[in-house]
């Protein structure tokens, strides 16, 4: 019998086109550390013809593996092809039905699911509204697939959330400290971060330190581009970095406003 809830990870790749390879082994590595097998990714998108070299017709599925790629058009949005209608609409809704039992079938060898997209967040702001990632719209599909199935599941944008509030300290130079000040990212170098980084839930607390000087971000996992690594910072809808000064629940209401908060069909 299953002792907690299962984890199905949403995703969106936007940022990464350029970098699956450090994608995947950055992935591989937290899921490691969590004590589990490499993960199985599955495709959402209806249409793969995009410009993001990485995610273009099969150019992933060569990157990660056949074994370790799904491509499931049935729970992409049909919208993104006729631009008519409802903004979301799956193509499918029965086949989130087939994804929990990919994932469930995937446990029992301790392999986690990564269903995916391109949108970078679940929920952002557009025109006043607040507007969502069809990847939202699949999770609640699953999320109702689970309870008539009596199956306790969690859906959660990957990597999770924190667990507990301790923060992680990162040191850098006089110059990246002052990059970082003055940018969207915290500069982390060219080497691949610790399995901590790299697996940072979104809204975690991160202090950089350069001697006597240092500040304190709410950042997510660590992203590769243009040959380094960096940490993205929480930022609001203008653009402003969200600070954990801001109050305790900073990170969570970060979390929440943008859709990183997970979701639950059940009591485990």
């Amino acid at each position: 019998m299953q002792q907690g809830p299962l984890t199905l990870f949403s995703w969106g790749y936007w940022g990464w086109g350029n970098a699956t390879r450090q994608l995947v082994q950055a992935m591989d590595v937290v899921e490691a550390a969590h004590g589990y097998a490499p993960p199985i990714f599955v495709d959402i998108r209806i249409s793969r013809a995009v410009r993001a070299a990485g995610f273009s017709g099969n150019a992933f599925a060569a990157v990660v593996g056949e074994q370790r790629y799904l491509h499931e058009p049935d729970l992409g949005n049909l919208y993104v092809k006729s631009k008519k209608g409802p903004r979301i609409q799956i193509r499918n809704p029965d086949a989130a039905g087939d994804l929990l039992e990919l994932a469930l079938t995937r446990a029992k060898r301790k392999r986690r699911l990564i269903f995916f997209c391109s949108c970078p967040w679940p929920v952002w702001p557009e025109d006043g509204e607040d507007c969502h990632c069809h990847r939202v719209e699949v999770g609640a599909l699953v999320l109702n697939a689970a309870k008539e199935s009596g199956t306790v599941v969690e859906i959660a944008e990957w990597p999770g959330v924190p667990t507990d509030e301790t923060s992680i300290e990162v040191p850098l130079s006089p110059r990246d400290y002052g990059k970082a000040r003055a940018s969207a990212s915290i500069p982390l170098g060219d080497i691949l971060p610790t399995a901590e980084l790299l697996g940072l839930p979104w809204g975690s607390r991160v202090d950089v330190r350069a001697g006597s000087n240092s500040s304190s971000y709410l950042a997510g996992p660590a992203q590769f581009s243009a040959g380094r690594w960096t940490l993205p910072k929480c930022q609001d809808e203008a653009g402003r970095d969200v600070s954990p000064e801001d109050g305790p629940a900073a990170g969570a209401k970060w979390r929440h406003r943008w859709g990183f908060e997970p979701r639950r069909s059940g009591t485990a």
